[in-house]
């Protein structure tokens, strides 16, 4: 009996550790390529459009060619130009999770391609509707975007 109950504890550990790996945690870029964290999550008026409109992720400034990691483990299900995201990386992380890298000046990553934590996945770039050299961040859960500053 007591032997059941230590193998329970022990699978239950093991599926934890693994969901773990999937969630988003990390900042998707080196701190020491960070310039500034620009736009944050939240309603704003878009620099280039001129009017207010919900802003679905974080902005992250960073010089033109940084690299760029992915912040969980995970499925890539878009790597491709994506109109005002310009080039862009999704990727699934299973458990509802999916984050998004947007405005890339390359994709170092195919669709279907599996991920880990700390995979380079792109380059920050100025593609699609962006007003410079940055990375635009997102993370949904359930195809519900939250912050994502309270994953890092």
């Amino acid at each position: 009996m007591q032997s059941k109950s230590f193998e329970e504890l022990v699978d239950l550990a093991k599926k934890r550790e693994l969901k773990m790996a999937h969630i988003p945690s990390i900042l998707p870029l080196d701190k020491s390529n960070l310039e500034k964290f620009g736009a944050p999550f939240g309603m704003r008026r878009h620099p280039i459009l001129g009017y207010k409109r919900m802003h679905y992720g974080s902005d992250i400034v960073a010089e033109k060619g940084a690299d760029v990691y992915v912040t969980g483990k995970g499925t890539v299900i878009q790597a491709r130009y994506n109109g005002g995201f310009g080039r862009c990386v999704k990727v699934d992380h299973g458990y509802g999770y999916v984050s998004v890298y947007a405005h890339l000046s390359k994709i170092t990553v195919k669709e279907g391609q599996e991920v880990s934590r700390g995979d380079l996945i792109g380059l920050v770039g100025n593609t699609g509707l962006s007003t410079g050299p940055h990375l635009h961040y997102e993370v949904r859960i359930n195809n519900k975007p939250v912050d994502p500053s309270i994953f890092y």
